[in-house]
């Protein structure tokens, strides 16, 4: 992992400032309260994993800075344990 730190209000700025409304409240609101967990910086690029009524997602900022929603099918485990741990690995470039 990179020793770059950054949080994810970094991740929002950048997002916002890119024209994304994917943080705005009324999306957080609509799609039940989103709890995020990272982000995770390394070779392999900026992931964070998310948890709302939908269930547990891994998002990627990518170079554009626009948050993609990762194509993962693994486990997410009883607290999302397994799905942070992709997310890490994903940074990794593993």
């Amino acid at each position: 992992m990179s020793k770059c730190r950054m949080t994810m209000a970094d991740v929002k700025a950048l997002a916002n400032r890119a024209g994304s409304h994917y943080f705005d409240r009324g999306n957080s609101k609509f799609f039940g309260g989103d709890k995020f967990f990272g982000p995770y910086v390394g070779s392999g690029g900026i992931f964070f994993a998310q948890f709302n009524k939908s269930g547990w997602s891994i998002k990627e900022l990518t170079a554009a800075h626009r948050i993609t929603t990762v194509d993962y099918k693994g486990p997410t485990g009883t607290r999302g344990e397994t799905i942070r741990k992709a997310a890490q690995m994903m940074a990794r470039g593993l």
